[in-house]
């Protein structure tokens, strides 16, 4: 059993006789300075998945670290609205793509940031819901003031501590440098 575990283990990495499951850094660009990366994901869509990572970008960022945020959704890339980055755009140069940054140099990238128009819009899931007569289930109870922040695009200024027991595993996982 330990054999087939190992032998599955070592898939992932081809042409490699060790692998570390948990190791899954990839050489970046020579100028980049990316020293830990957090990904936070899940299988289902309107989950938090966004809220989560700016509210922990902002809470480390707090705590002094140099933060950048990819925003990998390309349906409904909602980073840079929660930090007033709406009109914000990516910056070109000869030797690539610089991210936005955010009032507190948060450095966000997101596909609306490559784009002229950011035709993404509102959700119309509860008025899809109501024309299909179906129950919308879509909201959940969130804190008032977060979704205020959120909507216009303060979150920076939110100082409630959800996220801290989850700063200090990261910290004590990956490392304080």
């Amino acid at each position: 059993m330990k054999q087939a575990s190992e032998k599955n283990r070592n898939n992932g990495c081809p042409g490699e006789e060790k692998c570390n499951p948990e190791d899954f850094r990839c050489k970046t660009h020579e100028l980049n300075d990316i020293k830990r990366t957090v990904a936070v994901l899940s299988g289902k869509g309107g989950v938090g998945k966004s809220l989560v990572t700016s509210l922990l970008g902002v809470v480390m960022r707090r705590k002094g670290y140099n933060i950048g945020i990819l925003d990998a959704d390309i349906t409904g890339p909602s980073i840079p609205k929660v930090f007033g980055a709406d009109d914000y755009r990516a910056d070109t140069g000869e030797f690539g793509i610089y991210p936005a940054r955010t009032h507190n140099d948060i450095k966000i990238m997101s596909i609306n940031l490559l784009l002229e128009k950011n035709d993404f819009g509102e959700s119309k899931a509860e008025k899809v819901a109501q024309e299909m007569d179906i129950p919308f289930l879509g909201r959940l109870p969130v804190d008032p003031d977060l979704a205020a922040l959120c909507d216009k695009g303060e979150i920076e200024k939110f100082d409630k501590d959800y996220v801290n027991g989850c700063i200090e595993m990261l910290e004590k996982r990956l490392g304080g440098d």
